[in-house]
């Protein structure tokens, strides 16, 4: 599938107002680049990381619907948050909040990107565990509740259910939870069981590959309100 096919399907499936070409045009403005780019020197990052089209589809994403606060679970090197924080930049809006428990964590991101991001080096649980006490209080102001979420953490089904329920209990109406690796070999299945037990693969969840990725991504947007629910099929 190619990006504009995905970018299509996107606007029909959530009902976002942007065109293809809009979207197309933002994904233009991203040369983070990818892991696939790593067989053109200077070899930018290392496998593991996202592909280049996808970098592209999330940075369009955080283009058109201008979040004020995106979760990243899973670092590494960078490669994601640099997509990320350069959408943000783009915007003149938006701070990036990424959790992981690695070491050398976010190494190759761009030091003037850096002052909208910060880190959380702790494990998924104890994040999730503090986030969720101050949002059930409803003290929002306290922590970093997202409008906007990128999963490429773990990939067991466990952890992608806790996200996913998280992201379909507390993102607002029309905010976006994209997850890495849906349809790749080595992970799909873990995630797809950790999707389908939160609810979300059954809630309009749509899942892309896109060339010449063969990871896979899934996109699944918080209806504005209840009558939208229809407007996107699994």
């Amino acid at each position: 599938m190619n990006i504009r096919a995905v970018f299509e399907d996107i606007i029909h499936s959530f009902g976002l107002s942007a065109s293809a070409d809009l979207l197309m045009a933002y994904a233009a403005e991203d040369l983070a680049q990818g892991w696939d780019n790593n067989f053109h020197p200077p070899r930018p990052w290392n496998p593991g990381s996202i592909f280049g089209v996808e970098g592209q589809v999330l940075y369009a994403l955080i283009r058109d619907s201008r979040p004020d606060t995106v979760w990243e679970l899973g670092v590494g090197e960078g490669c994601s948050s640099t997509h990320i924080l350069m959408a943000l930049e783009a915007n003149g809006k938006g701070e990036l909040h990424s959790v992981d428990a690695g070491l050398d964590i976010g190494q190759k991101i761009p030091a003037r990107l850096r002052g909208r991001m910060t880190v959380w080096p702790e494990m998924l649980d104890d994040f999730l565990m503090r986030i969720e006490d101050v949002a059930y209080s409803r003290k929002r102001n306290k922590a970093p509740i997202p409008d906007f979420i990128f999963d490429d953490l773990s990939h067991r089904a466990d952890d992608v259910e806790k996200i996913a329920r998280f992201a379909m209990n507390f993102l607002p109406p029309g905010g976006f939870f994209v997850i890495h690796d849906t349809l790749a070999k080595a992970h799909a299945e873990q995630v797809m069981v950790g999707l389908r037990t939160a609810g979300m693969a059954q809630a309009g969840l749509r899942n892309y590959m896109i060339e010449p990725s063969d990871c896979g991504i899934g996109v699944w947007r918080k209806p504005q309100k209840e009558q939208d629910d229809g407007n996107a099929s699994a």
